[in-house]
């Protein structure tokens, strides 16, 4: 309310590194990264290119991951029987 009341199009930034370990913030956010890869992975064709070295802010999050494409990727990247 606070900030809202000084500038009504303003906004206020919590440090999260204040709010517990940063190895923890780092664990965390390696883990949305990865999840966002393979997500990204199982939406795609076989022959789409999967770069590990992409920066995060480059990856294309515009895939559809409905359940019919998640169970075919995953038939394709895991021997599932």
């Amino acid at each position: 309310r606070a900030v809202k009341d000084t500038t009504p199009d303003g906004f206020a930034a919590i440090k999260l590194s204040g709010l517990c370990d940063p190895k923890l913030l780092e664990r965390m956010s390696t883990c949305l990264v990865e999840l966002t890869r393979l997500y990204g992975r199982l939406s795609k064709d076989a022959d789409a290119p999967t770069d590990q070295r992409t920066p995060y802010y480059c990856i294309d999050l515009s895939f559809q991951l409905d359940w019919d494409t998640y169970s075919a990727g995953t038939r394709r990247l895991f021997k599932v029987e």
